[in-house]
């Protein structure tokens, strides 16, 4: 039993250890161009063949944003959680493992959300204190922005003209709420899940 402990462990470690590598992988490309270096060039080597194998499902690329990394990472989050379980608790159950699932896809949603919050909630108050939009700073924010804004705010407005700052603040409250709400649920339904005798 002690021999799978440790196995466990090693695994654990060994996927925390590929998620960093994978993250470090994904900050290099945002900020650098062209020439990645030689660090740039090996993190590829080790990551990308796992992370390409997701870029294969249509699925997860939505409105333009290839969500594949974000599911790679999930996958690893996963596999971590799992291996953790074995190491501390000695075996795991089915119910673990959907708690485990549900609760670290819950994780990435809810980094979405609240990215979306903290987006909405600078561009709002730009536009309370008067921003110059024309900014790129600002044409990116609402690039990002304005196609979630508008299928969150359409259905609500129920025909009725909304102006930009109007459907900020519905978007940022209806954000907020589905954050509150969604943890709460998240907690119960992970509770239940590891409640499962099988």
């Amino acid at each position: 039993m002690d021999i799978i402990r440790v196995t466990m462990q090693i695994l654990s470690f060994a996927l925390s250890l590929y998620s960093f590598l994978i993250f470090v992988r994904i900050i290099l490309t945002w900020f650098q161009t062209g020439d990645y270096g030689q660090v740039a060039v090996w993190l590829g080597r080790i990551t990308d063949p796992y992370i390409n194998w997701f870029r294969r499902f249509d699925f997860l690329r939505l409105a333009g944003v290839d969500l594949s990394v974000i599911a790679a990472l999930v996958t690893l989050w996963i596999g971590r959680s799992i291996a953790l379980n074995i190491a501390y608790v000695g075996t795991i159950t089915l119910g673990t493992i959907l708690a485990i699932t549900v609760s670290a896809v819950a994780s990435a949603v809810f980094f979405f959300l609240t990215l979306f919050l903290i987006l909405a909630i600078i561009r709002l108050l730009g536009s309370l204190f008067g921003a110059n939009t024309a900014l790129r700073f600002w044409i990116v924010i609402d690039q990002i922005l304005e196609p979630i804004v508008h299928r969150v705010v359409t259905p609500l407005a129920r025909g009725r003209l909304v102006n930009y700052q109007n459907a900020l603040i519905i978007f940022i409250a209806v954000d907020f709420v589905a954050i509150l709400l969604g943890r709460f649920v998240i907690a119960i339904l992970t509770g239940v899940l590891r409640g499962l005798p099988f």
